[in-house]
């Protein structure tokens, strides 16, 4: 493939902008990224999700001062992915700027849960979700989420934890989480769970307007993420990874592929897995369906998944 430029806006999000820069580079691509906030303070973040009219001004002047520092860059590619702060005009003006540049969208949540979506995806070229549902309804392509190969390369030869969870504490996860422990009790020698939120800001935001955090302790809650590799070695160490989407969300989660690319044993509570063509009911159970036997789990059955790299992933939205 001929080096191309490509111009690459998205979130930065638990270090996923630098596993996509980073293969990007790998498959010979230039690469320029353009961070979708211009601060990723929880506070911005709330403004940006809940008044993104509001604080339009400040966005696009953010845009237009990052778009300067590549004027001289003739860009073959645009990928977005995600976006929340990103808008129409925004794209428009990247497109007049750069007339031959072929678009890629790529939406790694629901319409649902991000109103700008609606206003954004007719306007590029090739769009992709990672949800089914919107998928039929908004006539795009269906592309499931990836894993990064730190957790294929990542493996461990013992068991040290029935099962482990670890995810941001959003919606209903740490209700579910412990009403899993609680119904599992039995079975249940060693487990490990971890619940991260951004800042204690967050965490009196969700005190105050969320009605599933009036009782959860700051004692459950982690204000600083663990590393790609930590979350790694405790998913190789685990005999199943319990994984919990969001309740506005038939989407297959990262956790989802990053598990199933690792070799380990996966519980969710989307039933949406059972739709997709590797499901396997030895390797996949699904919360309050499936009876699961942590006492005489084996090893997980291999199965070929590398169609759910990330390298595929990009291979498949970029061509």
């Amino acid at each position: 493939m001929n080096a191309k430029n490509i111009l690459v806006i998205g979130p930065s999000f638990f270090d996923y902008e630098k596993d996509i820069q980073e293969d990007l580079t790998l498959l010979g691509y230039t690469v320029f990224f353009i961070d979708d906030r211009f601060s990723n303070n929880s506070i911005v973040k709330i403004l940006i999700r809940l008044f993104k009219n509001s604080i339009n001004f400040f966005i696009n002047r953010y845009f237009n001062i990052q778009l300067l520092k590549c004027k001289d860059i003739s860009f073959d590619l645009l990928f977005v992915y995600n976006p929340e702060a990103f808008n129409l005009e925004i794209l428009e003006k990247i497109k007049h700027t750069h007339p031959k540049i072929s678009t890629r969208l790529y939406l790694w949540d629901s319409f649902n849960n991000k109103s700008n979506f609606i206003n954004l995806y007719k306007s590029f070229d090739k769009v992709y979700t990672f949800d089914r549902f919107d998928s039929a309804t908004y006539k795009i392509n269906y592309l499931p989420l990836f894993y990064n190969r730190l957790f294929e390369e990542t493996k461990s030869s013992s068991k040290v934890y029935d099962f482990s969870f670890i995810g941001t504490a959003h919606s209903t996860r740490i209700k579910d989480v412990k009403d899993f422990i609680k119904s599992n009790k039995e079975n249940l020698k060693n487990y490990y769970t971890f619940f991260y939120l951004q800042s204690y800001f967050q965490y009196i935001y969700f005190k105050l307007t969320d009605k599933y955090f009036k009782n959860v302790s700051i004692k459950d809650i982690s204000f600083k993420p663990l590393d790609k590799k930590s979350i790694a070695e405790i998913v190789s160490k685990s005999k199943y990874v319990l994984d919990i989407s969001h309740p506005n969300q038939k989407g297959l989660t990262m956790r989802t592929f990053e598990v199933l690319g690792n070799g380990t044993k996966l519980i969710t509570n989307n039933v949406e897995i059972l739709n997709e063509p590797f499901y396997n009911c030895d390797i996949i159970k699904i919360v309050n369906q499936d009876n699961i036997d942590f006492i005489n789990s084996k090893d997980s059955i291999r199965i070929d998944f590398s169609n759910y790299s990330l390298r595929y992933w990009l291979k498949k939205i970029l061509t």
